[in-house]
């Protein structure tokens, strides 16, 4: 279920510098005509911009380096679907004269922090981020042409559906908010855009993810979202520390996406179909997974581990799912909070180590490691340490492990360390 979400974060977040899930959040306070100018002192041609006074620059502490084995692979070209589309549409064009889209890309910058977040991103994946984000095909013909065809009063309609989306944030409906405003921002027929990081008032370790909107009118539009990049730690989060982008963070320094407590997977719970989808797409996706199952506390309880390549990342997961004893399905619930354990999870290859995540009480531990390479999955080794509740569920746990050759597990006290791979 998290694997294709993987692809959604990367295109939102990192190739556009726009966190899509997160907008709405907090609309304009005042009409759009009102906002600030963005600043124009960057020529047209230019992709990034300066630092606003008083914004703190992202750095890193350490080069990205790769510690590559001798029988890892390059990782597949990502860009290969947008290249195959843009083929279609050039052939189309030079047989028919048909222009499924208009020539002219969406006109994005971005701030020089967002441009070193993607370029560190570039050197821990080998993918070019702003090959991507400035090439993004815009689409101002249809919001043209249904201004056009129904007679509508754009400044109205956006006011109109602004109110509407506020109300629905109101109401806890952040996605139909979400959705409401971004077809209000497409609506307006936008010129160009300047995604950057601004300070936040009384936190000098964040920064805040917003996008600045020019119209063909003349008209300016801010969106905020609800993610913020610490400085200090080279994260992106929430206000609060925890997951931002859509359940997970993103910790730029290291190259690492991991997921938070209450992610939104949380209410989907387990079913093998997930598992079952991911293995058609094996151009994004392609890990083993092991089952663990057993009896404890009146409930069926099952520990599943994965371990591969998830689009651009190597990595692994460790997952805690229960259901009522006697259950007829496939299906599993996520493990309550009453049901989280401790749990560690490191991946390696061979001497190289891919990905360290360490301790935390939780219902599904996961890293995935930004890399160049590709590995694949049976030869990674998996590596966690899960704390057992106590001795009955110990005893229940290792009796599942004993019946897995491929997995060997130590225990000191109500510690189970297994290594898989």
């Amino acid at each position: 279920m998290e694997r294709k979400v993987i692809a959604l974060l990367l295109a939102a977040v990192l190739l556009l510098g726009i966190g899509l899930p997160a907008f709405a959040a907090e609309l304009p306070e005042e009409p759009a005509a009102a906002q600030a100018q963005p600043e124009a002192s960057v020529e047209e041609t230019e992709t990034h911009r300066g630092l606003p006074e008083g914004t703190p620059q992202i750095t890193f502490k350490e080069e990205a380096t790769h510690d590559t084995a001798a029988d890892g692979k390059a990782m597949p070209d990502y860009l290969a679907p947008i290249k195959f589309i843009r083929n279609i549409k050039k052939f189309l064009y030079d047989i028919t004269g048909w222009k499924v889209f208009k020539v002219e890309t969406f006109n994005l910058t971005v701030d020089d922090n967002i441009q070193a977040i993607n370029d560190r991103l570039n050197d821990l994946s080998g993918i070019n981020f702003e090959d991507a984000y400035t090439n993004v095909i815009q689409t101002n013909q249809y919001a043209e042409l249904i201004t056009r065809v129904f007679h509508i009063d754009t400044v109205a309609l956006q006011e109109k559906m602004n109110a509407e989306a506020a109300q629905l944030m109101e109401e806890g409906h952040p996605i139909k908010s979400v959705i409401k405003r971004f077809a209000s921002v497409w609506m307006g027929n936008i010129d160009s855009a300047y995604a950057r990081l601004e300070p936040v008032e009384g936190h000098p370790e964040l920064l805040r993810l917003m996008c600045e909107i020019v119209y063909k009118d003349g008209r300016t539009d801010a969106l905020r979202s609800d993610i913020y990049y610490n400085v200090e730690t080279n994260t992106f989060t929430n206000l609060e520390g925890d997951a931002a982008l859509l359940g997970y963070l993103l910790d730029v320094e290291d190259g690492y996406l991991f997921t938070g407590r209450n992610i939104w997977q949380r209410n989907f719970g387990f079913s093998p179909i997930y598992d079952y989808i991911t293995y058609v797409t094996p151009y994004f996706m392609q890990y083993t997974t092991k089952r663990l199952k057993f009896d404890y506390a009146d409930k069926e309880w099952m520990i599943q581990l994965w371990k591969g390549r998830y689009f651009i990342t190597n990595g692994g997961e460790v997952g805690i799912y229960t259901r009522p004893k006697g259950t007829i399905s496939t299906f599993y619930q996520c493990a309550s909070d009453d049901e989280c354990l401790d749990m560690t999870l490191d991946i390696t290859h061979g001497d190289v180590d891919i990905l360290h995540m360490p301790k935390q009480h939780n219902w599904w531990i996961s890293g995935y490691a930004f890399d160049d390479t590709t590995y694949d999955a049976k030869s990674l080794t998996m590596v966690s340490t899960v704390t057992m509740k106590d001795e009955d569920m110990l005893n229940a746990f290792t009796a599942a492990l004993n019946g897995q050759s491929d997995i060997a597990y130590t225990v000191s006290g109500l510690d189970v360390t297994i290594t898989w791979g």
